[in-house]
This record gives structure tokens, sequence and C-alpha cells, in this order.
């Protein structure tokens, strides 16, 4: 984890701090929802010292339906449209 996050200030990517501490706790969060649903034993940003987040209680009302999310993937920038679909089917 503190390697990942090296290469990602310092490496080729470059980020900025604030990019890599938002990009961290995202990797935290998914992995400690792994932790939380039994796919893996434990949560490895946390032995890193990485900021960790519990996972998020999803509300199924604020769900947007395959419908909704094609409709947003038509209307958002090109680029951005394979973003939406993925992310439509992560929870986060």
């Amino acid at each position: 984890m503190e390697k990942f996050a090296k290469d990602l200030h310092g490496g080729g990517a470059g980020l900025a701090a604030s990019t890599v501490n938002d990009r961290m706790v995202l990797v935290a969060a998914v992995l400690e929802a792994a932790v939380v649903d039994k796919w893996i034993p434990d949560n490895p940003a946390r032995a890193s010292g990485c900021p960790v987040r519990d996972a998020p209680v999803v509300d199924e009302d604020e769900i947007p339906t395959p419908g909704e999310v094609d409709l947003i993937a038509e209307h958002i920038a090109p680029q951005c449209r394979l973003t939406v679909c993925l992310q439509s089917g992560t929870g986060r």
C-alpha cells in the first residue's frame, strides 16, 4: 500500500498529495468492503496507516435503475460513458 501511494505521488502518475490521499481512501474502502463481504481475511490498508472508512451502507432508493444509468451515459461526455456504466455496478 505504501509503495502504491508513493508510485501515485512521485512515480509515473505524479499526482498531487491530496489526489493520492483521495485514491488511497477509495482503495482502503474497497478493501474494507471486501473484508466485510468475507472476500479477503483482512484489509492490508489498515497495517499501512492508510485512511480507512467504514463501508458505506447503500440506500436502495438511491441506486439508479439500468434505464437511468443509460440516460446518464447518453448525456455525459463520450470519454466518460464507460466510467458511468462501470461505476453503476460498483455501489460507489
